[in-house]
């Protein structure tokens, strides 16, 4: 499964995109959803996506 993150921090936004097994997707979410806060210290907004199908 394949989840995309969006997040804004000081009104930039970004996005990460991940590829996950179904069984630990909230494991690994959790890690990046904390290293992207740590790192930038205030996140102002963020969500979480499934990528269902991509477009060239």
């Amino acid at each position: 499964m394949k989840l995309a993150i969006n997040y804004k921090v000081r009104g930039t936004n970004y996005r990460i995109t991940i590829n996950v097994d179904k069984y630990n997707v909230y494991d690994e979410l959790d890690k990046v959803l904390n290293t992207i806060c740590e790192r930038f210290g205030k996140v102002d907004e963020y969500t979480v996506s499934r990528i269902v199908e991509e477009i060239p």
